[in-house]
C-alpha cells in the first residue's frame, strides 16, 4: 500500500515529538515554575465557558494595518503539513503572511541559526524550542504574559482554567503550549480476534495488557504483542512508575517536577517488570529479529504482524492499514491510569519586529478555526472547550471506541520536556538507558549515579530562581 504525503508526514512527526516531548509529565508545579503537568487523575473544579463559532467564520475587520510577514522557525526540517493552517490564520487576519522554515535541528542549530539571521538584521518572530532554558540564555524570548493579561479575545476562547498559567516561570512565561495530544494505545482487531480476545474493558490493568501481549505473540508467524516501536520504550515506559504511585510525574519525576525518581527502588522495580515483558515474555521482536524483518519503526504494525502500538495518526491509519483497528486508554496501574499527552511550545522571540502580529499567531492556536483543522487534518482533540468542535471529533470515530480517547485527554500526564531543567540532556542521559535495557539486556540501576548528578544540578538551578528552598 502506497503511503499519500499526509500519512509519511504525520507518522514522521509522531516519531520526532516523541523523541523530544514524549517522556514527560503532569499538571502539578512548585510556585514559579514551568512545570505543567497533574500527576493524578485531573479534575477540573473551574469548567471553561463553551464558545460557539459559525462553520465559516468572517475574517477580522479591523483598523487598516500594514501588511506584515511573520516568520516561524520550526526544529528539524520544514513541516510543509502545516501551510494549510497558517493559511487559515492568514484568512482570518488577512494583513499577515506566515513564512515557515526548519532550523536544521533542535536547539542548538535554531540558537545557531536565529544568531546568523539576528546579524543580518531579519530575526525570525516565533520559534518552536526544545528546552525553554536554553533559549531563555540571553533573553531570547519574549515574556508573553502582559500579552495574555491584556488580551480581551484570551478568555472568551474556552481554554482550560490555569492551563496556559501552569507554564509561568518565576513570575513570567516565556512558551505556551499550543498542542496537547493525546496518545492512545491502538489494536489491531483483527490479530486480537485470531487468537481469540476481546476487547478489554477501558479499566483494563497492566496485567491485562501483558496477558494479550503474551497471546498474540506467535514468531513463526512473525506476530507480536508489542510493535517495535519506541515510544513504548520511552514515552510508555515511564507511565508505569506514575501508574504505582512510585513517581510523582511523567518521565520518572517526583510531583513539582524538579527531582528524577529513577534512583529510587520501587521506581527502578517497575522497570524491571517492564524489562521482563519484553526480554522474558518477549512481546516484541529483539533487535536481530528486526533487522532482520525490513520494516521501520512501528511499521510490523502497519503491516498487520503487531497488537498494540502507540503515537500513530490515528484516523490517518485508515489510509495505513488494512486492518480494522481501535483505541484503548493506557492500563490502570494501582493508584492510577495515567496516558500519554503530548506538548509542543511555542515562544515569540524578543527580537521579533512584529510582535503584535507574533501575539495573534499564538492566540490563533486556540481559536476556533485552528481547533477545526486540528480535527479534520489531524484527529486530534480540540484545545479548548467547545461543544460544536467536540461533537465534529466524536464524528471522526463513530463505530469506535471513543471513549478511550476522552479518557487518554482528560487523564495524567502532559507533556512539559521544554520546562524541564536541561530537558534534553535527562532524556540524552535516559532514553538511551531505557533502549539498552530492552534490546542489550542492560541492568538499569547503572543510570543512579548520573541520575543523583542530575538531581544535584536540578537542585542548584531550582534553587537559584526560587522554586527550591
Amino acid at each position: 500500500m502506497a503511503f499519500n504525503k499526509r500519512v509519511v508526514f504525520l507518522l514522521c512527526v509522531s516519531m520526532l515529538l516523541s523523541v523530544f516531548l514524549a517522556a514527560c509529565s503532569g499538571n502539578n508545579k512548585p510556585a514559579n515554575t514551568g512545570t505543567a503537568a497533574d500527576n493524578k487523575e485531573q479534575t477540573q473544579t473551574n469548567e471553561p465557558t463553551e464558545t460557539t463559532e459559525p462553520d465559516e467564520p468572517e475574517p477580522v475587520v479591523e483598523e487598516k494595518h500594514d501588511p506584515v510577514t511573520l516568520t516561524v522557525m520550526n526544529w528539524g526540517g520544514d513541516l510543509d503539513f502545516f501551510t494549510t493552517l497558517y493559511e487559515e490564520f492568514t484568512k482570518k487576519y488577512p494583513w499577515i503572511t506566515v513564512k515557515a522554515f526548519g532550523s536544521g535541528g533542535g536547539d542548538v542549530e535554531g540558537l545557531s541559526k536565529l544568531a546568523a539571521l539576528q546579524s543580518s538584521g531579519e530575526p525570525p518572530d516565533i520559534v518552536w524550542p526544545q528546552a525553554i532554558s536554553k533559549w531563555m540564555e540571553g533573553g531570547n524570548l519574549e515574556d508573553l504574559k502582559p500579552y495574555m493579561e491584556n488580551d480581551a479575545i484570551l478568555p472568551t476562547l474556552g481554554i482550560q482554567d490555569g492551563f496556559l498559567e501552569s507554564w509561568e516561570m518565576d513570575g513570567k512565561i516565556y512558551a505556551i503550549p499550543w498542542t496537547d495530544d493525546p496518545w492512545p494505545i491502538v489494536i489491531n482487531k483483527d490479530l486480537m480476534e485470531k487468537h481469540g480476545m476481546e476487547m478489554p474493558p477501558n479499566d483494563w490493568t497492566y496485567e491485562d495488557f501483558r496477558e494479550m501481549a503474551k497471546k498474540a505473540t506467535d514468531p513463526s508467524a512473525g506476530e507480536y504483542g508489542v510493535s517495535f516501536n519506541g515510544i513504548f520504550k520511552t514515552a510508555f515506559t515511564n507511565l508505569l512508575p506514575v501508574a504505582n504511585g512510585h513517581a510523582g510525574a511523567r518521565d520518572f519525576m517526583n510531583e513539582d517536577y524538579t527531582q528524577s525518581m529513577l534512583n529510587t527502588p520501587e521506581v527502578l522495580a517497575d522497570l524491571k517488570w517492564l524489562k521482563d515483558l519484553f526480554t522474558v515474555d518477549k512481546v516484541m521482536m529483539d533487535v536481530e529479529t528486526f533487522n532482520k524483518s525490513g520494516y521501520a519503526d512501528m511499521a510490523d504494525f502497519h503491516a498487520g504482524k503487531a497488537l498494540f502500538s502507540i503515537a500513530q495518526p490515528l484516523k490517518q491509519l485508515d489510509d495505513m492499514v488494512e486492518f480494522e483497528w481501535d483505541i484503548l486508554p493506557a492500563p490502570r496501574g494501582t493508584v492510577s491510569q495515567p496516558g500519554i499527552r503530548n506538548t509542543s511550545p511555542l515562544a515569540m522571540l524578543s527580537a521579533s519586529k512584529n510582535k503584535e502580529a507574533a501575539w495573534l499567531f499564538i492566540r490563533f492556536q486556540f481559536e476556533y478555526e485552528a481547533n477545526k483543522w486540528r480535527i479534520e487534518n489531524i484527529g486530534f482533540p480540540s484545545m479548548v472547550k467547545n461543544e460544536e468542535l467536540d461533537k465534529l471529533l466524536e464524528s471522526k470515530y463513530e463505530g469506535q471506541n471513543y471513549e478511550a480517547l476522552t479518557i487518554s485527554t482528560s487523564s495524567c500526564c502532559t507533556g512539559i520536556g521544554p520546562a524541564i531543567f536541561d530537558g534534553p540532556t535527562y532524556s540524552g542521559t535516559v532514553d538511551p538507558a531505557l533502549i539498552a535495557m530492552f534490546h542489550d539486556n542492560k541492568d538499569i540501576s547503572s543510570i543512579v549515579p548520573a541520575i543523583e548528578d542530575y538531581n544535584k544540578r536540578a537542585a542548584d538551578y531550582w534553587k537559584s530562581i526560587g522554586v527550591m528552598k
